[in-house]
C-alpha cells in the first residue's frame, strides 16, 4: 500500500492498494473532513483506466 499527500485548497490523501488481481486496482481518496471515496482502476495494454459506471449514483 502506498500513500500520496496532495496539497491544495482541501488536502486529500490517496491510498493505493496493491492489486490482488492483475489488471485491477483501487485508490482510496481520504479527505480532511474524514470522508473517503474509493476509485476502481483497470489496466489495458499497459495503461491504467478509471473504471466508471458501477455503483449507486444516488448514494456513491
Amino acid at each position: 500500500m502506498s500513500s500520496i499527500q496532495f496539497a491544495g485548497f482541501h488536502p486529500v490523501e490517496a491510498v493505493l492498494s496493491d492489486p490482488v488481481t492483475p489488471g485491477l486496482a483501487s485508490v482510496e481518496l481520504r479527505f480532511e473532513n474524514d470522508s473517503s471515496q474509493t476509485l476502481d482502476l483497470t489496466r489495458d495494454d499497459g495503461v491504467w483506466w478509471l473504471a466508471i459506471g458501477n455503483g449507486d449514483p444516488v448514494k456513491p
